[in-house]
C-alpha cells in the first residue's frame, strides 16, 4: 500500500515538472512556408488570362514579358509588377499584348518571415483574324465578283455599296454585312442585282475573339448595258484613193440588210489593203480608221458612229489569179459605250486585187485601172465622133473624144474601128481630159495616143498620154480589155 502511494507521488512530481517546462518561451520562431502557382486560363489576340494561387503570403505581385526578354528577379517583380490578391485564386488579365506572340507570366509571393518564392508560366496570344481579297475577272452589267481568303477568323462579312455613297466602319460591316465562310480559301463570291455602269465598293472584314480586322476595300464597276450589232458579212467591196493610203471598205450583211463602212488609212502607199490591226489614229498612226466616216447603218437606216475599237485585216495575195483573199474581224465601240458592232468576213473584196501586170508601161506613169464597163456618151452628136468615158474604183474619170472620118465608120454608127489615134493627127480631140480626186486634178493632155484592137465583140484599148500638173509633165497609162456599152457591136 505504501509502495503504491509512493509511485503515485512520483508520477505527479514528473507531470508537474513537465508542465512547468512547457510554459517557458520557445527560442525557435515558427516558419510559414509560402506556396505559389500560375495557371493560364485563357488566351486571345491581345490578352492572356491567368489564375495566381498563393498560401501563407503577405504580398503577391506579377509581371508579363515577351519570351525573348531576360527573366526578372523577384525584386523586379515587386518593384515593377502588378499587385495581386494573396492567399486566394487571384484571376488576372494581361492586356494590350501583341497577337501571335509568346509571353511569360512571372509571379512572386512573400511573407513577414522573409521567405520568397516565384513561379512562371508561358502562353501565346492567338493570331489576329485577317482577310485578303481581289476583284474577280467576271464582271457583268448587273453583277461583280471577288475572291477572298480568311485567316484565323471566327466570322467574315462584307458590305457592298456604291462608291463614295457613305463611310463604312469595321463594326458596321460585322453588324450589318452579309456573312461569308470564315474558313474559305480563294472563295469566289458573286454580288448580283446591281445597276449597270456603276462603281461599287466592297468592304470585307474578319473577326476573332471580339477583335475585328482592318477592313479590305475593293472597287469594281459594272458593265454598261450596251446594244451589240453583229454582222454576218456576205459581201465586201472597196475603193482606193489615188494616193493608195486610204481604203473605203463596205461590208454588207444581206440577211439583216445592215452595212458597215470602214474608212481605213495607211501611213505608206499600198496597192491593196495590207494586213494589219487598225485602231484609232491616237492609238496607231501607221494603220488606223477614221472615226468620222467609219459607221454602221442598220436595216432601218439608223446610222451609228464609233469612237474606239480594233479592226484586224489579214490579206493573202494569189500571184497566179491576182486575187486577194481577206479575213477581217473587228469590234467597234461608240463614244458613250452604249452600243458596239462586231463583225467577221472571209473572202475577196471587190475592187481590191493585185495590180494587173501590163508590159511597156512608161516609168512613173499613173496607171488608170478601169472599173466597170466604159460607155459611149451621145449628146450633141457629131458625125464620126466617139465620146468614151472610163472610171476607176475611186471615181477618177478619163474622157477620150475621138473624131474619125465619117466615111470609115458610117458616120459613127458602126463599131469603133481598129487603129491608132493621136492628139497630134486630130483623131483625138483636144477636149479629151482627165479628172482625178485626192489630190484633185482636172485638165487636158499635151500628148495622147490610143491603140484600138477588136476581137469579135471585145475591145483592147491601150492609151498613153502626158499631162501638165503644177508645171510638171506626168504620164498616164490605161489598158482596157472588154466591151464598150452604147456602141454598135459590128
Amino acid at each position: 500500500m505504501k509502495m503504491q502511494n509512493f509511485m503515485k507521488m512520483a508520477f505527479a512530481i514528473v507531470a508537474m515538472t513537465t508542465a512547468i517546462a512547457c510554459t517557458k518561451d520557445d527560442p525557435t520562431p515558427e516558419v510559414r512556408e509560402v506556396t505559389i502557382d500560375v495557371a493560364i486560363t485563357a488566351t486571345a489576340q491581345d490578352s492572356i488570362t491567368a489564375t495566381i494561387t498563393t498560401t501563407n503570403a503577405d504580398d503577391v505581385a506579377y509581371i508579363c514579358l515577351a519570351s525573348d526578354i531576360t527573366a526578372p528577379t523577384i525584386d523586379d517583380i515587386f518593384s515593377n509588377g502588378t499587385v495581386a490578391d494573396a492567399n486566394t485564386n487571384a484571376n488576372v488579365t494581361l492586356t494590350a499584348l501583341v497577337p501571335d506572340t509568346e509571353y511569360i507570366i512571372y509571379a512572386a509571393a512573400k511573407n513577414d518571415g522573409g521567405s520568397q518564392l516565384s513561379a512562371s508560366k508561358s502562353a501565346k496570344t492567338t493570331a489576329a483574324a485577317s482577310v485578303t481579297a481581289t476583284i474577280g475577272n467576271d464582271i457583268g452589267v448587273d453583277y461583280i465578283t471577288f475572291t477572298y481568303t480568311a485567316t484565323n477568323a471566327r466570322a467574315v462579312k462584307y458590305l457592298c455599296i456604291e462608291t463614295g455613297s457613305r463611310d463604312i466602319t469595321a463594326e458596321q460591316i460585322m453588324t450589318n454585312g452579309a456573312e461569308l465562310d470564315a474558313e474559305a480559301t480563294d472563295r469566289l463570291v458573286k454580288i448580283e442585282n446591281l445597276k449597270d455602269d456603276t462603281s461599287y465598293d466592297v468592304h470585307i472584314a474578319a473577326e476573332a475573339a471580339g477583335v475585328i480586322s482592318t477592313p479590305v476595300v475593293l472597287t469594281a464597276k459594272t458593265l454598261l448595258d450596251r446594244v451589240t450589232y453583229t454582222l454576218n458579212v456576205d459581201s465586201a467591196s472597196s475603193t482606193i484613193s489615188s494616193t493608195k493610203t486610204n481604203f473605203y471598205v463596205t461590208l454588207t450583211d444581206n440577211t439583216s440588210g445592215s452595212k458597215l463602212f470602214l474608212d481605213l488609212y495607211t501611213a505608206e502607199a499600198h496597192d491593196w489593203l495590207p494586213s494589219a490591226t487598225y485602231s484609232t489614229k491616237s492609238n496607231n498612226e501607221e494603220f488606223y480608221f477614221s472615226t468620222n466616216y467609219t459607221r454602221f447603218v442598220t436595216a432601218s437606216s439608223e446610222i451609228k458612229s464609233f469612237a474606239d475599237g480594233q479592226i484586224t485585216v489579214t490579206a493573202t495575195p494569189n500571184e497566179e489569179t491576182r486575187e486577194i483573199a481577206y479575213s477581217i474581224d473587228g469590234n467597234l465601240l461608240s463614244e458613250a459605250g452604249d452600243y458596239e458592232a462586231t463583225f467577221t468576213y472571209s473572202g475577196t473584196i471587190e475592187g481590191l486585187s493585185l495590180p494587173v501586170v501590163v508590159p511597156d508601161v512608161p516609168e512613173g506613169a499613173f496607171i488608170f485601172e478601169v472599173s466597170g464597163t466604159p460607155s459611149r456618151i451621145i449628146y450633141n452628136e457629131v458625125e464620126g465622133e466617139y465620146y468614151l468615158k472610163f472610171y476607176d474604183t475611186n471615181w477618177n474619170e478619163l474622157a477620150i473624144d475621138l473624131k474619125l472620118d465619117p466615111a470609115i465608120c458610117n458616120n459613127g454608127k458602126d463599131a469603133l474601128p481598129a487603129g491608132t489615134y493621136t492628139l497630134a493627127d486630130g483623131t483625138i480631140d483636144p477636149y479629151t481630159n482627165l479628172t482625178l480626186y485626192n489630190p484633185y486634178f482636172n485638165g487636158n493632155f499635151e500628148t495622147a495616143t490610143l491603140v484600138v484592137e477588136k476581137n469579135d465583140l471585145e475591145y483592147t484599148l491601150t492609151f498613153n498620154a502626158t499631162y501638165i500638173d503644177a508645171g510638171e509633165s506626168k504620164a498616164l497609162y490605161m489598158n482596157y480589155v472588154g466591151e464598150i456599152s452604147n456602141i454598135a457591136k459590128e
